[in-house]
């Protein structure tokens, strides 16, 4: 069955077939190694995967980057090229695999965030919850409209949208979280990083073309690895793309 819909999917793309050989190779090699790892691994309505056509699996929880998206290909009976972080990809080792694999590379924001100078707080969080206090910052250096102020711990980021001098700076709404308003609230404020704004465009186009190409992309919406028990926040990515793939060709399915 699984040859039958490679079969389909050769037919269906305009890859040589080394590509495919390499891809199928390294598939079965890690499908091998995880599999003496775990002694039994179950899975439900894997025959509801469409045999053709474009498909779009969205895996979460996410708890780990490498064994999560080898569980998905030891019963996905498609190919399924996943996304990968870009600082994944530039690793020598983690790059190698992911192109053979031919992994869609995506800039991640927190992977280019840098420590901000000094510490940030809120002083008015009822009166004006938006507007960030800087303690020795030097925000007009570091931060342009667009980027991102974001807290420890994943608590809380908020994106600029003023730049009002070295030690003020206005953010688009308000930080809720209560972990984020305990670390705003402090009298000596929170240590913080500043996030730059990435251009998504050409990871984009690759996603877009790989659906209008009918093959199947795999994403992670909370955008990292975690061992909570309860899901991080979801990101967009996954509809974009699906409705970019769909607006681009309205017959895509």
């Amino acid at each position: 069955m699984a040859g039958e819909n490679f079969a389909n999917e050769r037919r269906g793309t305009n890859l040589d077939e080394e590509s495919f050989f390499i891809y199928d190779l390294f598939r079965m090699f890690w499908t091998r190694v995880v599999g003496l790892f775990f002694r039994e691994i179950a899975e439900r309505n894997a025959h509801l995967i469409p045999r053709t056509g474009p498909v779009i699996f969205v895996v979460a929880p996410h708890h780990n980057q490498f064994v999560d998206p080898v569980i998905l290909l030891m019963h996905a009976v498609r190919r399924v090229y996943f996304l990968v972080a870009a600082a994944s990809m530039r690793r020598r080792f983690i790059g190698f695999y992911g192109r053979c694999m031919r992994g869609i590379s995506v800039e991640r924001q927190q992977d280019l965030a840098k420590p901000g100078t000094g510490r940030i707080r809120v002083d008015d969080r009822y009166g004006e919850p938006t507007l960030i206090t800087g303690l020795d910052t030097r925000f007009t250096a570091e931060v342009k409209p667009g980027m991102k102020v974001a807290l420890p711990k994943g608590v809380g980021e908020a994106k600029v949208v003023e730049v009002v001098s070295d030690t003020q700076l206005r953010v688009a709404k308000e930080m809720k979280e209560l972990a984020a308003m305990e670390l705003l609230t402090r009298a000596e404020g929170t240590s913080f990083k500043v996030v730059p704004h990435v251009d998504q465009d050409e990871m984009y186009h690759s996603v877009y073309h790989r659906l209008n190409n009918g093959e199947c992309v795999g994403i992670f919406p909370e955008g990292g690895s975690h061992d909570r028990t309860e899901m991080l926040p979801l990101k967009a990515g996954a509809t974009i793309m699906a409705l970019g793939a769909t607006a681009a060709n309205p017959e895509l399915g």
